[in-house]
């Protein structure tokens, strides 16, 4: 693929992610207003977030079956219009099942698009690249973050919730036509696409890998995505921020993320994906300690909420690649999913445990507590993977016996 067109293509899933994260957090911000919309409480409003991750939970593993066995065009594509679609009907239903509907269908759309997406760019870039890729990846979620969490409550104090929302809905429309215009490929055709003997003796060849990656998968994007799904209504709830203040600390949070996520992808080329990942685990730790030292409105606020955007950052780019580069490229979109599907099913169930027990008394301190204790055993998890990283093989050409072995 020429370098020109693999960029296109970068831009073509940059713009997936764009949409498909703003429509996963385009309700965060609304949490407290939504209690009264819909007659409801806080776990019924943790379920609206937690019924686009099912939806994204379920459809990954099929999702990266068929991109791995036929191209990720006609997957984007459709899953564009499924995503402007349910966004379309939560904008205007004022019942609580249809609501749910709408955002689990969402969730569906936007694992239609994922693991097609991860797939085509790793498919594009080579390894000395790829990390740097799929970070840009990320970056285009975290502005998509931003606008969901911090431009969108600001607009909404101007004019209703759902105008903002509606325009950047609407979005999907020329991406999609973008999608119809490029048609990417990632070069797969029927005799050379795996088939399912090929995953059953890839699942026993790489059996501990792949239960440590799962693992690693639900420990770590329950964090990433539970403080992102209740942390401004901890900032208004809790900490006494009005809606402004909330966004400009959610602000604050996602541009540390989109700043450093390039930079965790370009060191974990360097160094090693797990390292970085050890790295994130323990800076995340740090940033949820001090949110229990927030209180109220100041500059410790916003110095914890930048402290665990960059954790954020380190811990979802190298994770990832790693799947990539275990099980190789041309399984990467099965990998993914796999990987994806348990991150999202820790995200639904971190997002609704997180409601339970605020409705029961329990109070931040407990979800707080919740997160360390889930990145505690992710710390342990990413310590047993043995990453193999892809390095030039010498002149003599013998691999030195630390790399043959596969160990980091």
């Amino acid at each position: 693929m020429g370098d020109a067109r693999r960029w296109l293509c970068l831009l073509l899933v940059c713009g997936t992610y764009f949409l498909a994260f703003f429509q996963r957090t385009m309700i965060v911000p609304f949490f407290p207003e939504m209690l009264g919309e819909f007659g409801i409480g806080y776990a019924k409003v943790g379920g609206l977030l937690s019924a686009f991750f099912i939806g994204y939970a379920l459809f990954q593993l099929p999702s990266g079956l068929l991109a791995d066995r036929y191209d990720s065009s006609p997957l984007l594509r459709a899953g564009l219009v499924l995503l402007g679609g349910a966004g379309a009907v939560f904008l205007v239903t004022a019942n609580y099942a249809v609501a749910w509907g709408a955002r689990f269908a969402g969730g569906v759309a936007s694992a239609m698009m994922y693991a097609p997406g991860t797939r085509l760019v790793a498919a594009s870039f080579p390894a000395s690249e790829r990390g740097l890729a799929i970070s840009l990846l990320e970056i285009a979620g975290g502005l998509a973050t931003v606008a969901s969490l911090s431009v969108l409550p600001a607009l909404a104090l101007r004019t209703a919730r759902t105008a903002p929302m509606a325009v950047t809905t609407a979005l999907a429309l020329p991406v999609l036509a973008f999608a119809f215009w490029l048609r990417p490929s990632t070069g797969v055709s029927r005799s050379s696409a795996p088939g399912l003997a090929d995953y059953r003796r890839l699942a026993q060849k790489g059996w501990r890998e792949l239960v440590l990656l799962v693992g690693l998968a639900f420990t770590g994007l329950l964090p990433v995505n539970v403080v992102l799904g209740w942390l401004p209504t901890f900032f208004t709830e809790a900490a006494g921020f009005t809606k402004a203040g909330a966004a400009a600390a959610m602000a604050a949070l996602m541009i540390a993320y989109v700043v450093v996520a390039p930079f965790a992808g370009k060191l974990s080329d360097l160094y090693g994906r797990r390292g970085i990942l050890l790295v994130s685990c323990v800076v995340q730790m740090l940033a949820f300690a001090g949110l229990f030292l927030v209180k109220a409105v100041g500059p410790q606020a916003f110095a914890v909420a930048i402290v665990v955007g960059i954790g954020n950052a380190l811990a979802v780019t190298p994770m990832n690649t790693l799947a990539a580069e275990l099980f190789g490229v041309t399984h990467s979109a099965v990998m993914v999913s796999l990987m994806t599907t348990s991150a999202q099913a820790g995200s639904a169930i971190g997002n609704y445990a997180c409601g339970v027990l605020l409705d029961y008394g329990g109070g931040f301190a407990s979800i707080w507590t919740m997160l360390i204790a889930v990145l505690a055993v992710r710390l342990v998890i990413t310590r047993g993977i043995r990453e193999t990283r892809a390095v030039p093989v010498p002149a003599s050409g013998r691999m030195p016996q630390r790399l043959r072995e596969g160990e980091p």
